[in-house]
């Protein structure tokens, strides 16, 4: 396998410049979120049970 000469620049992103959103088609429904992480918000301090 050759490898090529080109290559992609690296590129910085800060948190606030990214989201996740999961969705699943459905030919009936169309699409639907399942999550978006711009809905989620952080709670400082909580506990998991």
């Amino acid at each position: 396998m050759e490898h090529s000469c080109f290559s992609w620049p690296p590129v910085e992103f800060e948190v606030n410049q990214i989201r996740l959103i999961v969705y699943q088609d459905c030919e009936r429904r169309g699409r639907h979120v399942l999550f978006d992480s711009k809905a989620v918000r952080k709670v400082e301090g909580a506990s998991v049970q």
